[in-house]
């Protein structure tokens, strides 16, 4: 009798502990998806900001960035957008961080540049709908300014004026082309990352 009590013994204890695991599991996908609901509400909803013909930012040149957005590729919706812009930033913050060069502790133009690459990065992943909006741009300078503290007016002021200097294009299209890379590799390359565009480009 001690030995088929011994086995049922074993049986309920390796029941419970399946049990309580997939219990912790739930509850850890549930959190996920309260923290990721909580997120999307505290950027600016695309719909809620300012339109474009009420003083917002003309739309580049199509011919400037057409060739690295392929149109027949489908684009995130605005809470992925957000999420997938969050991940990009503190992927590339670490990265930085690596190479000695903390975002939120550089200088002003540097944490501009890093925003632009962001905003670059949005118009990647977003909508074609959605591209070169001040909806977007508002978007990447929340996001920059919370990661980098990237000063809002500043990186606001260059993404509207981004045609008319070769570094914020420069930057643009790093950001363009990274995201189009991390969405379908799941990393930045060196050539396309921020630190790459932010120490090709600045004085630091």
């Amino acid at each position: 009798m001690t030995a088929p009590l011994a086995s049922t013994t074993a049986d309920l204890v390796a029941n419970s502990l399946e049990v309580a695991s997939l219990l912790g599991l739930a509850g850890l996908v549930l959190l996920l998806g309260v923290k990721v609901k909580a997120l999307a509400r505290t950027e600016p909803l695309m719909d809620a900001m300012p339109d474009s013909r009420s003083g917002g930012f003309p739309a580049p040149a199509e011919d400037v960035f057409a060739p690295v957005m392929p149109s027949e590729r489908p684009r995130a919706n605005h809470l992925e957008l957000v999420t997938q812009l969050h991940i990009l930033a503190g992927l590339q913050d670490r990265d930085c961080r690596e190479q000695a060069l903390p975002l939120a502790q550089s200088p002003g133009q540097v944490r501009v540049y890093a925003g632009i690459w962001l905003y670059g990065a949005a118009n990647a992943l977003c909508e074609r709908s959605a591209r070169h909006s001040p909806q977007l741009a508002a978007l990447a300078a929340q996001i920059a300014g919370r990661k980098w503290e990237a000063p809002h007016t500043d990186l606001l002021w260059a993404i509207r004026n981004l045609t008319s200097d070769s570094v914020y294009l420069t930057c643009f299209r790093a950001g363009l082309e990274g995201a189009s890379h991390w969405q379908g590799h799941h990393f930045v390359p060196a050539p396309a990352s921020v630190y790459q565009a932010v120490t090709s480009n600045a004085f630091i």
